[in-house]
């Protein structure tokens, strides 16, 4: 069980995960006659398939990665591959980063959406050129799209069946890999706390929720009460046969300074092994 910090109404009260961890029909898709979804038949497809080997091998590999060694622990170079692309799932997989995600295709040019809907009707039909009929009902779709709110909710979900084509998760986990990859212990009179939203980037002074990988970043994801796993654009890793994963002991300053901005992207929920901790925050 833990200890769950209700912030609104600074409520606490002591739950199991599966009574706070989940949203109803959150990977659900709305509507398989859109054509995305060409050839599937299961609305439940993502909740039941996308997620399946991050899900069935997370656990088995933290375990030996929250180990506190004096010396690096040597992991294979897949396996932290997948281990980090799962952490960047389960932030896309958040509420808080889905909105955003949805925002953005909402306020994003619509020019970038005509020409992709232009140059498809091109290859599928043939037609070069559309008369001002097509430019309007084009525009009538985009319109819909950008506003009809199953639409959006089943184009975020594709991200997660289409991954051929939505590499951007996979790519930001192989720039992460090449990070040395730093597991952070706390001392023994702290504990790390987690949210409804964890994990969050840190560029300079300013915490995100998600994003920001493109420049200088910090990245932090608390793994259990005594773990964190933090990776710093500026600290390279040196290529190998093998991944190292560094443990380091760190104050308790800095567990109340990662707590502090873990509650900053939290949405409505803190949790913690002790409730003492949360009562810190």
């Amino acid at each position: 069980m833990l200890w769950k910090k209700v912030i609104k109404y600074d409520h606490y009260k002591k739950v199991f995960p599966v009574q706070v961890c989940w949203e109803l029909n959150a990977n659900r898709i709305r509507d398989l006659n859109y054509p995305i979804f060409d050839g599937v038949e299961d609305p439940f497809v993502v909740e039941k398939t996308a997620f399946a080997i991050q899900e069935n091998n997370f656990q088995k590999y933290l375990h030996p990665l929250i180990e506190f060694k004096k010396a690096p622990i040597k992991v294979a170079y897949s396996d932290h591959h997948l281990f980090l692309a799962t952490l960047l799932t389960i932030k896309r997989r958040n509420p808080n980063t889905r909105r955003e995600l949805i925002n953005q295709f909402k306020n994003s040019p619509k020019k970038e959406h005509y020409d992709f809907i232009k140059d498809s009707i091109a290859e599928e039909y043939g037609v070069r050129l559309l008369t001002d009929a097509d430019e309007k009902r084009i525009d009538a779709f985009l319109e819909n799209e950008s506003t009809n709110p199953d639409r959006l909710h089943d184009m975020y979900l594709n991200a997660f069946l289409n991954k051929e084509t939505f590499t951007t998760l996979e790519n930001i986990a192989t720039d992460l890999l090449n990070l040395k990859s730093i597991i952070l212990h706390c001392p023994s009179q702290s504990q790390f706390i987690t949210s409804d939203n964890p994990g969050f980037v840190k560029c300079g002074d300013v915490v995100l929720n998600f994003g920001g990988f493109g420049g200088q970043y910090e990245f932090f994801f608390p793994l259990t009460p005594t773990t964190c796993l933090y990776l710093n654009s500026s600290l390279k890793d040196v290529p190998n046969n093998q991944k190292s994963v560094y443990p380091i002991a760190i104050e308790e300053a800095f567990v109340k300074q990662i707590n502090r901005e873990s509650k900053s992207v939290c949405m409505e929920q803190l949790f913690a092994n002790k409730k003492i901790f949360l009562e810190q925050i």
